[in-house]
């Protein structure tokens, strides 16, 4: 149960609770090197970009991580990133709020987004969980 101190500090970016809160609602989010950006899809100058919080930045570049496919950026800001990522051996996660695209796939054994962009011709997607520790892409009901 959130405190109305705590709703307070939900305005006061920066602080842990606002930093999960956004996280939470939005994705993860890194910085792009070397002051570069890009524009979105509303043609706001964006200066972060939302990662695939599932891969390790020490073993993949910026675009690699990216959840932007065309992410435009000269060779060098793909430098290897640092920081955590959830692992493999982690409890499975669902999550929204992404809009992939295709059919919907597990995006690893416990990494399962239910967004595949409905509102713009996708899928409808669910998963049908049973409390298994390894997700099966056979539980992926779409229409």
């Amino acid at each position: 149960v959130l405190t109305d101190e705590d709703y307070e500090k939900l305005n006061d970016k920066g602080t842990d609770l606002a930093n999960a809160v956004e996280i939470t609602c939005k994705g993860k989010e890194i910085k792009i090197p070397d002051e570069k950006f890009f524009y979105d899809k509303d043609g706001t100058k964006r200066f972060h970009v939302r990662v695939k919080w599932w891969l390790n930045p020490n073993s993949h570049s910026l675009k690699d991580l990216s959840i932007l496919e065309d992410l435009k950026l000269s060779s060098a800001n793909t430098d290897k990133l640092e920081g955590d990522y959830y692992n493999a051996d982690q409890k499975p996660v669902f999550f929204g709020h992404y809009w992939f695209k295709g059919k919907p796939n597990l995006l690893r054994e416990n990494i399962c987004c239910l967004d595949y962009s409905i509102a713009k011709g996708g899928y409808l997607t669910a998963y049908r969980y049973s409390g298994e520790p390894i997700l099966e892409a056979k539980n992926l009901i779409y229409v």
